[in-house]
């Protein structure tokens, strides 16, 4: 029952808290323990959600976090840059524009910018309604976030880090996707079953598209031409995928698939879309060419998101239940392969850029103390690396990379009520984590500018007290 809750408790703006109290409470079942604080007096129930608070009722442990899950949360004196500390960038450009890392802090309304060279964070940018997604266009010139609690999805220019006026789209925006030629961002509208677009030379909004209910993710064609819209309007029924001819606003019939769609990708080829299937354990193909549906692919457990080799040769499915996997499927035959052990209640995949990595979030421990993990696995030989270890009492809720694969940005919700949330640096090529970098609370999504030139923001240090999102490098227990 608490994971047939569990994605629709997505919509709420503690989301990310209630999904973690969910895993928390099967963890416990489970023999595992309980992920403590997270009691009737934790973020999940403050946030005012009825299913929040069913989630945290869930977790039957109430222990504190011990002195170890606050050393892993990154408490040491800053001492350092990225370059130094990661060896994730030459010596040479240390100093240069880098592209940065945008993260949305529902808990906080805000937005934090990080510059990727130097780990150093800029001043919280002030965004209403509950942030909790972020898309960027294809020249980095713009991050759109969406805000969910007002319906909002706001412009933040990359390189001032100003905030626009706020777009007015429909209740329960919950997820933005741009075009790739940026020209466009929709919005998906769980509330009223719809979807905005707007105009991204103007930032207006145009006549709301009308998809089937409850719409939850948004997947566009490479050539531009097709969104494509997964809704799960119920528990335990029949999702759709709505596709929509973005230059016209018009939506074609709605393919159905199996029950809970709560992810969607497409081929590089344009040719195939794939669909998550989370209470049907199953992923549905649908061609792009004719819209018809292909024999679902089954994966067992419960599947929660999908990302797709840059060949377009392999899509691989994490799956979310109690012994956690990464299932590869063979794009060209539709072929499951050997299951690749990433952690217990895996959640999160993002592939890099040249498909030769897939890191996977998910958790360890037993006890009272349940850890975020995210573990590389190199596809080529499907085997699962050293997992890199978030910190007790925390769990990812977004994995972006550099556009140079050159680093994992690692977005974490801190359990624990009342303490801001964590982004966790990883480099790449080491394997390693670099200094926890603090941001604001409930962070639930979070991007990456494609285009570093883009970005002038100066590679100082941003000061301030101990504990505040302002903080960076040279005060205590910011990045670096």
């Amino acid at each position: 029952m608490i994971f047939i809750m569990q994605k629709r408790m997505m919509r709420s703006r503690g989301a990310a808290v209630a999904r973690l109290g969910a895993l928390a409470g099967l963890a416990a079942l489970a023999g595992l323990g309980a992920l403590g604080a997270l009691g009737a007096t934790g973020s999940a129930a403050a946030t005012g959600s009825g299913a929040a608070a069913k989630y945290a009722a869930a977790a039957t442990g109430t222990a504190p976090a011990a002195g170890r899950a606050a050393a892993m949360m990154g408490t040491a004196p800053a001492s350092g840059r990225v370059a130094a500390m990661m060896g994730t960038v030459p010596a040479s450009r240390v100093g240069l524009p880098a592209a940065t890392a945008y993260v949305a802090n529902a808990g906080s309304d805000t937005v934090t910018p990080i510059d990727t060279v130097t780990g150093a964070h800029g001043p919280a940018i002030t965004v209403h309604g509950g942030p909790a997604q972020i898309a960027v266009t294809t020249d980095g010139a713009t991050a759109y976030v969406a805000s969910q609690n007002q319906g909002l999805v706001t412009p933040i220019d990359s390189l001032t880090d100003v905030p626009g006026k706020a777009i007015k789209v429909g209740a329960d925006s919950e997820f933005v996707a741009i075009t790739p030629d940026g020209r466009t961002v929709l919005a998906a509208n769980a509330g009223p079953g719809t979807v905005t677009p707007i105009d991204t030379a103007t930032d207006k909004s145009g006549r709301p598209i009308p998809v089937a209910a409850d719409p939850d993710y948004i997947a566009i064609t490479p050539d531009g031409r097709t969104a494509y819209v997964a809704s799960a309007p119920t528990f335990d029924g029949r999702g759709t995928v709505t596709p929509i001819d973005i230059a016209t606003g018009t939506p074609g019939k709605a393919v159905r698939v199996g029950a809970d769609p709560v992810d969607i990708a497409i081929t590089p080829d344009g040719r195939t879309a794939y669909v998550v299937n989370e209470f049907s354990g199953t992923v549905t193909p649908i061609s792009i060419a004719t819209g018809i549906a292909g024999r679902p692919i089954r994966v067992g457990g419960m599947p929660c998101q999908i990302a797709i080799t840059p060949d377009g040769r392999t899509a691989y499915v994490v799956n979310g239940n109690r012994t956690g996997s990464l299932m590869p499927i063979d794009t060209a035959t539709g072929a499951v392969g050997t299951a690749i052990n990433a952690g217990e209640f895996s959640d999160l995949v993002t592939i890099s850029p040249d498909g030769t990595t897939a890191y996977v979030a998910a958790f360890t421990g037993r006890g009272p103390i349940l850890t975020g993990i995210v573990t590389p696995v190199s596809l080529p030989s499907g085997t699962p690396g050293t997992p890199v270890i978030l910190g007790g009492r925390t769990g990812a809720t977004g994995i972006a990379i550099t556009p140079d694969g050159s680093a994992a940005y690692v977005a974490a919700l801190a359990i624990t009520p009342h303490m801001p949330g964590i982004v966790v640096p990883i480099n790449t090529r080491t394997g390693t984590a670099g200094q926890v970098i603090h941001v604001g609370n409930e962070p639930l999504g979070i991007a990456i500018t494609p285009c570093p030139g883009r970005n002038a923001r100066v590679s100082g240090p941003v000061r301030g007290r101990p504990g505040s999102r302002r903080a960076g490098p040279g005060s205590r227990g910011r990045p670096w």
